[in-house]
């Protein structure tokens, strides 16, 4: 199938390479409240994209709940988000260095989903230094 080209995200994204260390703490449900520290690659207002590697893989599936705790990002930024997440795919390839997980925000406010459009500007702004 050839693809038109044209975007069918719902939400926009702000997209960011491992080098720029924005990172996302997060907790699985089920655990006894193990931080995980991942890399997030992309973010949106409807979810987000991290990455662990290789070495680090959790093992967590498609349908996995977690709470991402917390943003944090060069030049001291950071954020409290303590926002349910569910795993909606996961990328594991065995000849990447990384493992990608794509997760959907698990019935977020509207207050917090304004939060996070300001987030997505100031880490625009990070990404860019």
């Amino acid at each position: 199938m050839i693809s038109s080209g044209v975007e069918k995200r719902r939400f926009s994204r702000v997209f960011f390479s491992i080098k720029d260390e924005v990172l996302g703490l997060f907790t699985h449900s089920d655990s006894e409240k193990e931080m995980i520290t991942a890399n997030i690659v992309n973010l949106s207002e409807g979810g987000l994209h991290f990455v662990l590697g290789r070495n680090k893989n959790k093992k967590f599936i498609g349908g996995d709940r977690l709470v991402f705790s917390e943003i944090k990002a060069k030049k001291t930024l950071e954020f409290v988000a303590d926002i349910e997440v569910e795993i909606k795919w996961v990328l594991d390839d065995q000849y990447l260095k990384h493992v990608g997980f794509g997760c959907e925000f698990v019935n977020i406010p509207d207050a917090k989903r304004k939060e996070i459009v300001q987030l997505m500007n100031r880490l625009f702004q990070v990404g860019k230094e």
